[in-house]
């Protein structure tokens, strides 16, 4: 009991100090760690931050309010400086793909498609074109962990199964020596 109590404190803990601020900016940080997981995060990431982008200036929204959208939007304490760096450095009239802020999430082939995009006249075809490209990538990770996890489950489906067959007939087996 104590056990469970315990646990419980800890998680509050754990999720009021990681609600805001610092505490927040390292559990970001932590999330893109998670082996697997944390490439999966990155990746969905980089896909709805360019699809986003993408939707918007085929809107007809400027650059700077889509990036402001975005910056409102971000769930993600990293990703939110990255865009604030992003906006910082339109407003001055420079480039989206034009820092080395970037590289905190973005892998160097994303900043470089969007400054072809950017130098072509053509940044939202572009960034949907990575968009498609980390949503393929997202999605084989997760067939490739589906197919990974499946066998450890029914394993463990099996062992349990398994046991409990043994438990019940053990019990059977006790039963019928006490009846002789």
């Amino acid at each position: 009991f104590i056990l469970i109590l315990a646990i419980i404190c800890l998680a509050y803990v754990f999720f009021k100090t990681t609600r805001k601020g610092k505490g927040k900016s390292i559990k970001d940080k932590m999330m893109f760690k998670i082996p697997l997981f944390g490439k999966i995060i990155k990746n969905s990431i980089i896909a709805r931050f360019c699809r986003t982008l993408a939707t918007l200036l085929e809107s007809g929204v400027t650059l700077m309010g889509a990036l402001d959208i975005i910056h409102r939007t971000a769930e993600n304490s990293i990703f939110k400086d990255v865009v604030d760096g992003m906006r910082a450095r339109v407003l001055k009239g420079g480039l989206v793909a034009d820092t080395n802020d970037n590289m905190a999430i973005f892998p160097p082939i994303v900043t470089r498609m969007i400054a072809v995009g950017e130098e072509t006249a053509a940044l939202d075809k572009m960034l949907h074109k990575v968009a498609d490209f980390y949503d393929e990538e997202i999605d084989a990770i997760i067939d490739t962990l589906t197919s990974v996890i499946e066998p450890v489950i029914i394993v463990l489906l099996s062992i349990i199964l398994g046991g409990t067959l043994i438990a019940m007939y053990m019990q059977i087996f006790n039963l019928m020596e006490v009846i002789k």
